[in-house]
């Protein structure tokens, strides 16, 4: 399962090998009790969080052509012409507008661990956006590990976000961080 996570480092010089550096003690391999992850990239599936106005799904850094349908939009056999107008062979392709993959675009994302991170996958603690959580903040301290017991768009997922940027906040506060940088990464466990 994939997990976001937030690593605070005290420079934006030499970011990755910073965050190796912190990432490395809980390396599972390494760490069978306190380790809580196998693999990671800054970015990844969390890429762009920090910036609210971003949109993974609409870079066209992340599009590649379809190779279900190879980049047509029309899936064989799903979709055929008759007189020149646009038929589908049912409601399922229908739905999919011709493809279950690209859904009729021709375009389909390339998987998220290719993606290059964003510029502001690295932030400066003082740019944090209003409201923001995340599943684990690592500081120098040690993991903080935030359970997410409710899906986002649910009310109590809705109500466990306000409590996880409280606690982001306050994790930040005690451990008496105002300065430094907060890196985005996506870690597997």
């Amino acid at each position: 399962m994939h997990h976001h996570c937030e690593v605070w480092i005290p420079t934006n010089q030499n970011v990755e090998g910073q965050v190796e550096e912190v990432m490395e003690p809980y390396y599972e391999g390494n760490n069978p009790v306190e380790g809580f992850w196998d693999w990671y990239q800054i970015g990844g599936r969390w890429k762009g969080v920090h910036v609210p106005e971003y949109d993974q799904a609409t870079d066209p850094d992340h599009l590649e052509a379809c190779k279900l349908c190879k980049g047509t939009g029309n899936r064989p056999g799903w979709v055929y012409y008759k007189n020149g107008v646009r038929k589908f062979r049912d409601d399922w392709s229908k739905k999919c507008n011709g493809c279950n993959v690209c859904h009729g675009t021709g375009k389909a994302s390339i998987w998220p661990t290719s993606w290059e991170p964003h510029p502001k996958d690295v932030i400066p603690i003082s740019e944090l956006p209003d409201g923001f959580d995340c599943y684990t903040l690592l500081l120098p301290k040690g993991p903080i590990h935030w359970e997410q017991g409710a899906w986002p768009k649910e009310p109590a997922g809705e109500l466990l976000k306000e409590v996880n940027k409280l606690k982001l906040s306050l994790a930040l506060e005690r451990a008496e961080i105002s300065i430094g940088y907060l890196v985005t990464v996506d870690y597997h466990s």
